[in-house]
């Protein structure tokens, strides 16, 4: 993070643990997808949008170019333990990422168990899953519920090639319907 702070920008290429065989107590090895994971959060924690919009980009480029499953459920799973439901910035880059390896992370036993301990994943993944890494569906949740006050997206019970059939729908990520 002090390398931001200073130059705006960071590394994230993965490193190894110091020469002294010192990985200051992480269990884990460096990575970057968790790395930029870490630096959104911080992001958030002290208030620096530049950091969080630099992170998920980062997050994003990092997810398509350098594909790792384990890597990537880490990242997942650190994403979804530690960022608020509403704060969507990162977690569009992580279920975009999702969208073009679902067929993989479908195999997986710890993605499902991911599904089970968030169902927020599950429910994300399964939009991608069936309409794509689409902007509309993905980047802009375009209402509130009127019930609960959750993200919202629109939807079409007679099916999204067929909208003259009626008004759209919505859905609340909670389940919650409304038209």
């Amino acid at each position: 993070m002090l390398d931001y702070l200073y130059t705006h920008d960071y590394s994230d290429a993965q490193s190894p643990p110091n020469s002294n065989g010192n990985d200051h107590g992480n269990s884990q090895p460096s990575n970057g997808l968790l790395l930029n994971t870490k630096l959104y959060i911080a992001g958030e924690v002290y208030d620096i949008p530049t950091l969080k919009d630099l992170a998920a980009k980062k997050y994003e480029n990092m997810a398509s170019k350098d594909w790792d499953l384990t890597t990537f459920l880490s990242s997942l799973d650190y994403i979804y333990q530690h960022t608020r439901e509403e704060d969507r910035l990162l977690k569009k880059a992580a279920i975009n990422a999702t969208a073009g390896h679902i067929d993989e992370l479908l195999l997986s036993e710890i993605f499902w168990a991911l599904c089970k301990k968030y169902g927020e994943i599950g429910f994300d993944a399964l939009k991608v899953a069936h309409h794509g890494p689409s902007p509309k569906l993905v980047n802009d949740l375009c209402m509130t519920c009127k019930s609960c006050g959750s993200p919202s997206f629109e939807i079409f019970p007679w099916g999204e090639g067929n909208k003259k059939k009626g008004p759209p729908m919505y859905a609340c990520s909670k389940n919650c319907w409304f038209s």
